[in-house]
């Protein structure tokens, strides 16, 4: 599959397809479990959404952006129409997609929708330097544990999850 964006299949492309969009602050991983179990009965499709995962982090992120990476990677893989799954900010480019691509979304399901969404842009981020890196992973498993309450969450999870969410910067701090 060809596309500027790191794509996970899961399934046969004989099955019907669902495209999986994450969180912001996510990455395409996210749905490996979901995919897992329905990967007999549908092609599971993710990807990093732009400035996020292993995805390039420099560009336009605006919502009609995001809809035309979704449409790229559509079309890498060979999918015309498809059923759209979006988690939180996810569910927000699905909402865009399927009002600028209403033909290629079959259904969507939307977790936890935003409908204002205001997140910050890339300049944002960059202005607020250092604040939101970490020393370490560990230092980042603990912040993170300790801001969302998951402190009986089994440390083999975050860790699995920080390895593909943490990103090591040019001064060897590392960011979500």
């Amino acid at each position: 599959v060809s596309s500027g964006f790191p794509i996970l299949t899961w399934g046969s492309e004989e099955h019907p397809p669902i495209v999986c969009l994450h969180a912001e602050r996510g990455h395409a991983r996210r749905f490996e479990r979901l995919a897992r179990m329905l990967h007999d009965r549908l092609r599971v499709v993710a990807y990093d959404l732009r400035g996020h995962g292993r995805s390039p982090w420099l560009g336009d992120q605006t919502l009609p952006a995001h809809a035309a990476d979704l449409e790229e990677v559509m079309d890498a893989c060979g999918i015309t129409q498809a059923t759209i799954l979006g988690d939180s900010f996810g569910a927000r480019v699905a909402i865009q997609f399927a009002a600028t691509h209403g033909d290629r979304a079959t259904a969507l399901v939307l977790l936890d929708p935003p409908l204002y969404p205001l997140y910050p842009t890339l300049d944002e981020l960059e202005a607020s330097g250092p604040a939101g890196t970490f020393a370490s992973v560990d230092d980042a498993i603990e912040q993170v544990r300790a801001e969302t309450g998951l402190a009986h969450t089994p440390r083999a999870l975050l860790e699995e999850e920080m390895a593909e969410h943490l990103v090591a910067d040019e001064d060897g701090r590392f960011r979500l």
